[in-house]
């Protein structure tokens, strides 16, 4: 974990945890080291920021390339571990999941969404996933750690309370039943994103919400 990020991990948690009004559930669930692939539903841009605030450990996330095009973010999203990706290109998302295959094999935390884009006001539950975290799961054995984030109507808001549920590790050895191919992959990534969706409670209690 580099300095600048500690300083700014330290700085924001707090700050990140009042202004969403963050309620942390399964904290304990996160493994305190080895490999690990952070899986959430992905409900508003600040979901990276929330992620990074309430686990203990470094989260390294996707950022779309054009943020590295400006000098200053580009510094910024280096030093906090994030890492360009063309979500247009299918040859740069390639290379996105065997540069995240080679961070959790070397023991890094590293976030993604199954969803593969923003889903705001909508039920996770009703979305499309993406193949690339069963690409991930699969090519890497990683631990997977499901993540939900949930929120009044699925909107987040300053001041609205977030609720942030951390569920139990699942391992590669649990997820893995068949051979790498495309349907292998898409069974391995709902499979995650179920965990993921269970931890949904309905409805959000009034008094949380705005």
């Amino acid at each position: 974990m580099n300095k600048f990020y500690s300083f700014i991990s330290a700085t924001c948690s707090s700050l990140v945890k009042f202004l969403f009004k963050v309620k942390v559930e399964g904290l304990e669930n996160e493994p305190a080291e080895g490999g690990v692939l952070v899986c959430s539903n992905h409900i508003s841009f600040w979901d990276v920021a929330i992620i990074g605030a309430v686990l203990n450990r470094q989260v390294r996330f996707f950022a779309k390339k054009e943020v590295f095009h400006t000098p200053i973010l580009r510094h910024f999203a280096k030093a906090m571990g994030a890492f360009p990706v063309d979500r247009k290109s299918p040859a740069s998302a390639a290379l996105a999941v065997r540069y995240t295959v080679n961070l959790v094999t070397e023991g890094e935390m590293v976030g993604i969404f199954p969803q593969g884009t923003r889903c705001s006001k909508v039920d996770p539950r009703e979305t499309d996933i993406k193949n690339g975290v069963g690409q991930i799961v699969y090519r890497s054995g990683v631990t997977v750690l499901p993540v939900c984030i949930q929120t009044k109507k699925w909107k987040a808001s300053l001041f609205r309370r977030t609720y942030v549920r951390i569920g139990k590790p699942i391992s590669a050895d649990q997820l893995i039943v068949g051979e790498g191919n495309q349907a292998e992959y898409s069974r391995v990534a709902h499979t995650v994103f179920d965990s993921i969706t269970s931890m949904i409670e309905d409805p959000v209690s009034k008094k949380d919400g705005n």
